[in-house]
């Protein structure tokens, strides 16, 4: 673990800074021939110069894909090398290309967040108890992480950033404050004016200012401490709305192509606010040839697209545990409302598009229970999203805490199954895939 922590040190300015390659494919077959002739012949600073323009080229230009893949062999053999310089650009390289390391455990272990405004309080003070269990940290417990609105802001803060929970709950409190803190007539102008009820470039502002929100999702993936992460929105440019995810790592190259339209070469802070942009309370996001609105619109529970995407990544791996987080809901009072008036009907339209528990039921039938770990508090009175009262938000600290006690044997679980150690049949079997990908180039 020190090596690696070295090594990211040594490269950190690497990923911080953005430069263009002007390399062409040429120089990228040029460079691939430098990695795959003998290593008795070079020295280190020349195989470092080769793995860092190689990196470069393949973060500046996905073109250059098919062109780089000969060099998987000779990047493998320089991964598993002694210097961990050398070991860390090697490993850049084959994030770049989409290659999957060795997983740390027996299988795939997942985490997804709902969105909810304010709510996302509710899987803060979850997390707090799986860390609590576990001893471990949140980004040490998964191998993919994902979010929806909310869920993105705290998995950046938490995974990413790799902020303590702690901080993470009192930073989100103070955001929420700040933000949703518009007077109600200045919001109402800006409704009518904006179509969004509060101020996106305060809002803006904010996520810029944030510490490390500045660098690029891709650039995040070189840190070995950092999980898979995606953040999920909504295209709202097209005829039928289709969900987006914004990732810090690429997929393997095949004929067959992701089944989401994505990114990974956008900044920290642009993702979360793209995925944060809920209509109505903040303005839509244009990105990515595309304007974006809130995930939730039609993800706002983003396990399946976890699921997807992570066994997209990890070929031939088994799930080994999925912990689905939500924000926390109020039942209906009643299944006959009949009400006619606008308001309510566009609040039952809200609450339909944004429902995740219809994921959630499709899943408990498709995962086993041993593996597939749902917790949704339900409140006692709905929470809206903007809610920034004290005694409404003491409230949905007081009720999720008795819901985590009322939950301890299932939390218990939840971490017996993330924290379970690899077999040594498990590492036989990647350590010979490991050695077929040398050979192959697979």
């Amino acid at each position: 673990m020190a090596t690696t922590r070295a090594a990211f040190g040594v490269f950190k300015c690497f990923i911080w800074r953005r430069s263009v390659c002007t390399s062409s494919s040429s120089d990228i077959e040029s460079l691939v021939e430098q990695l795959l002739e003998g290593t008795s012949t070079r020295s280190k600073a020349s195989e470092l110069q080769a793995l860092s323009q190689l990196a470069y080229c393949l973060r500046d230009n996905s073109e250059y894909y098919e062109r780089a893949l000969p060099a998987l062999p000779a990047l493998l053999k320089l991964y598993n090398r002694k210097n961990a310089d050398i070991s860390a650009l090697a490993r850049w390289a084959l994030i770049l290309l989409g290659h999957p390391l060795p997983l740390p455990s027996n299988g795939i272990r997942i985490l997804s967040i709902d969105g909810g405004g304010v709510r996302g309080i509710v899987p803060v003070l979850m997390l707090q108890e799986v860390e609590r269990m576990s001893g471990r940290r949140v980004h040490e417990l998964f191998d993919y992480v994902c979010g929806t609105s909310t869920g993105s802001l705290l998995l950046a803060l938490s995974c990413i950033r790799r902020d303590p929970l702690d901080s993470v709950e009192q930073a989100y409190r103070s955001l929420c404050s700040e933000v949703f803190g518009t007077n109600t007539l200045v919001g109402i102008t800006k409704l009518f004016l904006k179509q969004a009820f509060y101020d996106t470039e305060k809002f803006e502002n904010i996520l810029r200012g944030e510490e490390g929100f500045d660098q690029y999702l891709i650039d995040t993936a070189l840190d070995p401490l950092i999980p898979k992460v995606s953040f999920i929105s909504t295209i709202a440019s097209q005829p039928v709305l289709k969900p987006f995810v914004f990732r810090n790592y690429r997929h393997f190259p095949t004929s067959v192509k992701p089944s989401y339209r994505g990114s990974e070469d956008v900044k920290l802070w642009e993702a979360i606010r793209a995925s944060t942009a809920a209509p109505g309370y903040f303005e839509e996001m244009p990105l990515t040839s595309y304007v974006h609105q809130d995930g939730g619109l039609l993800n706002n529970n983003p396990t399946a697209i976890a699921l997807h995407e992570a066994q997209r990544i990890w070929r031939n791996n088994p799930i080994q545990c999925v912990v689905s987080l939500g924000t926390g809901y109020a039942q209906g009072q009643s299944d006959d409302n009949n009400s006619s008036k606008w308001r309510d009907k566009l609040l039952n339209v809200i609450a339909s598009a944004t429902d995740t528990e219809v994921v959630h039921t499709i899943l408990l039938d498709l995962l086993p229970p041993s593996k597939y770990f749902r917790f949704n508090p339900i409140l006692s009175e709905p929470i809206t999203m903007d809610e920034n009262r004290d005694e409404k938000l003491q409230l949905l600290t007081t009720e999720t805490n008795a819901f985590v006690r009322s939950q301890e044997e299932k939390l218990k679980c939840a971490v017996t199954k993330l924290v379970e150690c690899k077999s040594k049949l498990k590492s036989f079997q990647q350590w010979f895939s490991q050695c077929w990908d040398k050979l192959t180039g697979l």
